[in-house]
């Protein structure tokens, strides 16, 4: 089975974002640190600001096989993980702005938030 490896990187959460909204995801959290995923989170807030794999240790992905176009596998992995970094529509939330084949095998996708159209900073 081919292994997907994503890195998903997402900006500071907007200062209006919904607190209600938000859900605490500190089990999603300790199983992922227990699988080896490295996930970084904002000192203060404890939002999560990074979820990255290892190759020896790559993150699982719900609806995502080893036939799955990477494209398609990296949005998986933004919906999957998305609710996360508080996004509620991925969708609509997130924007490709550029993917990389690796010369061993596997790709990046790197996104960019946006917020009502406009790029998050």
């Amino acid at each position: 089975m081919t292994r997907l490896l994503l890195g998903l990187v997402a900006g500071l959460l907007l200062l209006g974002a919904n607190a209600a909204a938000q859900t605490d995801f500190s089990e999603q959290i300790a199983d992922l640190e227990a699988r080896n995923v490295r996930i970084k989170t904002h000192p203060r807030t404890g939002a999560v600001r990074l979820i990255g794999a290892w190759p020896q240790a790559p993150l699982v992905v719900p609806s995502v096989n080893e036939v799955t176009r990477a494209d398609i596998a990296a949005m998986a992995a933004v919906k999957h993980f998305g609710p996360m970094f508080g996004l509620t529509r991925p969708e609509q939330e997130m924007r490709p702005v550029s993917e990389e084949t690796k010369p061993r095998g596997g790709s990046r996708h790197r996104y960019r938030q946006l917020h009502k159209g406009i790029p998050v900073l």
